[in-house]
C-alpha cells in the first residue's frame, strides 16, 4: 500500500500500520512503520508491504497517520495494492472465498450465509434462483426450501458488488429425499447364558434416524444414534424384543426373539484304569454349533471331536504324564454364532507309590504319603469359591488307602460341601492339618470365622449335584432333606422314560447321596449320553441333567 498524507506530511513519515490475517490457522498481527531511515520494522521506501501466506482475506488493517487519525479497513482482499489517503478510504472490490457443496433435504428450510470481504461492503443478488430462494442483500443469508420434486444436484450463482466491482460465487446444492426409517429384518437368534449378546439395528433412511426400545427383558439396552444393542443374559430363557427405528419422515419396528441355552460345561473324565489318561469333555446340550477350538496355555490344540452317540457332547484327550498346572481355554459357538469362551484351570497331581507327593501354594498344600495309593494314580486338584470362601475340588477315580493330608499355614476350619460337615484336623503352631479320606468338593474358612455347622439341616428338599460330572461308570448323587418325608429318586433318560430307581420311600432329613453305576432296573450297562436325576417329594421335584461317557 502507499499512503497519501493531507493532514500531516505528504509522504505520510511517521505513520503506522497495523495488520491483522489468519495465517496457516493462526491469527497473527503485522506492524509497519513509515520511516526516513531502516528499521527493524520500517521502511525508508514510501510503499509498504505485508504478506500474508494462505489468507485470502486481511480481517482488520489500521493505520494511524502522524496528525492522530485514525482509519481501519475490515475484510480486505489480499493480492492486491492499496492507496489510502489520510482522509479518504481506498476501495476494494468483493472477493468470495472457495464454498463447499451443500447438502439438504425436501421440504426442510435450507439456510446459508454467504459473504465476501468488500470495502464498501457489497450488495447480494441470485442470478439463478431457484423456486422460492432468496438472499438477502445485505447480509448474504440465502433461504430456500427445496419440494419434493426438486430432488437431485443444483447449482445456483451469487453475485456481490460494490463501488469498486464484483466477484461471483457458485453454489452446488444436493437435496436429498426424505425417507423414513426401513429395519432389516433379523433372524432369530440363539446365545449362551452369562455371554455378551450384541449387535447392531440396520436401517436405511433419511434424515438421521434414531433407536428406541420398545420391549426387551431387563438389561437390554440400544444406543439411540448408533442402534448398537447390547445384553448379557444371566439365565436359560427365551425372550422377545421389539425396537423402533424412527426420524422426521417416519418409523418402522422390528420384532424377533432371543433364545438363551444354558452355558456350555467343561469337566474332566479320567481313565477309570489308567488315570493318567483322561479327556476333556464339553456338553453343549444341543446347542454348540461346529467342533469347538481348545488352546492349552498359549498353544492352540486344534479342534475338539464330537462323542459318538452323542448330540454336541465334545471331548479332547489329555495324558499326564507329571505333575504340572493346567490352564485350558475352550471356543464354542452357538447355532447364530455368538462365541462363548470357557475356561478351566487345574493341577493333575500324579502320585507314585512308595513316595511322598506334594502340592505347594502360598497359603496350604496337599500331600499325598507314601501310602496313599496302591498304584501310580493322577489326582485333579481345582479351585472354586463360594461366598468368598475357598473351595478346593479333589477328583480321582483310584482308591484312596490312606488319607490325602490338607495342610495350611494358619489356622483353618475345613468343611466337606456335600452335607457341611466340619472335618476335625491336627492344630500345631497357629497351622493346622486335616485328613481326607474321600474325593469331593472341600470348603475353607479362617479359624474364627463363621460355623457352618450351625445349620445341621438343610434349608429345603433338593439336589445339590453328582460326582463326579461327567462320569465312568459310577457317580455318587448328593440330596438334603429338611424334614423326614417321602421321596421317589430315580434316573431318567431324555425321552422322559424311567431308568433306575435309586430309592423310593420314607426318607430320614438332613445331607444323603446314592450311588448310580450306569445300569437300568435290569442291571443292563446303559449308553453314553444325557440322563436326569429327578428327586420327587410331596411338595417339590428336583431334576439335574448328569453325563455318562465311556
Amino acid at each position: 500500500m502507499r499512503l497519501a498524507g493531507t493532514a500531516s506530511n505528504t509522504a505520510s513519515i511517521g505513520a503506522r500500520v497495523r495488520a491483522k490475517a489468519t495465517i496457516n490457522g493462526n491469527s497473527v498481527w503485522q506492524y509497519r512503520e513509515l520511516s526516513a531511515q531502516n528499521t527493524f520494522n520500517g521502511h525508508n521506501a514510501l510503499e509498504i508491504h505485508f504478506g500474508f501466506g494462505d489468507a485470502s482475506v486481511v480481517d482488520s488493517i489500521q493505520i494511524i497517520w502522524p496528525s492522530g487519525i485514525t482509519k481501519t479497513l475490515i475484510q480486505v482482499p489480499s493480492n492486491q495494492y492499496l492507496v489510502l489517503a489520510e482522509n479518504t478510504i481506498a476501495e476494494a472490490k468483493p472477493v468470495f472465498l472457495k464454498i463447499q457443496a451443500k447438502n439438504t433435504f425436501a421440504t426442510q428450510m435450507f439456510s446459508l450465509t454467504l459473504q465476501a470481504g468488500a470495502i464498501p461492503s457489497a450488495s447480494y443478488h441470485l442470478l439463478d434462483p431457484l423456486g422460492d430462494a432468496v438472499i438477502d442483500s445485505a447480509t448474504g443469508v440465502l433461504t430456500w426450501t427445496p419440494q419434493p420434486s426438486d430432488v437431485g444436484s443444483h447449482v445456483m450463482h451469487i453475485i456481490a458488488t460494490n463501488s469498486a466491482g464484483s466477484d461471483t460465487a457458485e453454489l452446488t446444492i444436493d437435496v436429498l429425499e426424505f425417507t423414513k426409517p426401513v429395519v432389516n429384518l433379523k433372524n432369530d437368534k440363539v446365545m449362551f447364558a452369562g455371554t455378551l449378546y450384541r449387535d447392531t439395528i440396520q436401517a436405511a433412511g433419511n434424515p438421521t434416524i434414531k433407536y428406541f426400545i420398545l420391549s426387551a427383558p431387563a438389561g437390554f439396552a440400544v444406543d439411540s444414534s448408533t442402534g448398537v444393542i447390547q445384553w448379557t443374559p444371566a439365565a436359560e430363557t427365551i425372550e422377545s424384543v421389539q425396537l423402533l427405528a424412527k426420524n422426521l419422515a417416519g418409523r418402522d419396528t422390528l420384532s424377533y426373539s432371543i433364545q438363551v441355552d444354558p452355558k456350555p460345561t467343561l469337566s474332566v473324565l479320567q481313565n477309570p484304569a489308567l488315570t493318567k489318561y483322561a479327556d476333556l469333555v464339553l456338553n453343549g446340550e444341543n446347542t454348540v454349533a461346529g467342533n469347538p477350538a481348545i488352546k492349552i496355555g498359549n498353544v492352540s490344540q486344534g479342534n475338539m471331536t464330537l462323542v459318538a452317540g452323542t448330540d454336541r457332547v465334545f471331548k479332547f484327550p489329555l495324558e499326564f504324564l507329571q505333575t504340572a498346572d493346567y490352564v485350558i481355554s475352550v471356543d464354542a459357538l452357538s447355532a447364530s454364532g455368538y462365541k462363548v469362551v470357557l475356561d478351566k484351570t487345574f493341577s493333575a497331581v500324579v502320585v507314585k507309590p512308595l513316595v511322598k507327593t506334594e502340592l505347594k501354594r502360598d497359603a496350604w498344600s496337599v500331600i499325598f504319603n507314601e501310602h496313599t495309593f496302591a498304584d501310580e494314580a493322577v489326582v485333579l486338584v481345582e479351585l472354586d469359591s463360594v461366598n468368598g470362601d475357598l473351595v478346593i475340588n479333589f477328583s480321582g477315580q483310584q482308591e484312596l488307602k490312606k488319607p490325602i493330608q490338607l495342610h495350611f499355614k494358619e489356622a483353618s476350619l475345613v468343611y466337606a460341601m456335600k452335607n457341611n460337615k466340619r472335618i476335625n484336623g491336627i492344630s500345631e503352631n497357629g497351622s493346622n492339618t486335616v485328613n481326607l479320606s474321600e474325593y469331593g468338593s472341600y470348603r475353607i474358612l479362617k479359624s474364627g470365622g463363621k460355623n457352618l455347622e450351625t445349620k445341621r439341616l438343610p434349608n429345603g428338599v433338593g439336589l445339590i449335584g453328582n460326582y463326579p460330572n461327567p462320569f465312568n461308570p459310577t457317580t455318587s448323587i448328593q440330596y438334603s432333606l429338611n424334614r423326614e418325608t417321602k421321596i421317589d429318586l430315580a434316573i431318567y433318560n431324555t425321552l422322559g422314560q424311567r431308568v433306575k430307581t435309586l430309592f423310593s420311600g420314607q426318607h430320614p432329613a438332613g445331607f444323603h447321596s446314592r450311588t448310580w453305576d450306569g445300569t437300568n432296573e435290569r442291571n443292563f450297562t446303559v449308553t453314553s449320553g444325557i440322563y436326569l436325576v429327578r428327586l420327587k417329594s410331596p411338595d417339590n421335584i428336583s431334576t439335574q441333567k448328569i453325563l455318562l461317557l465311556k
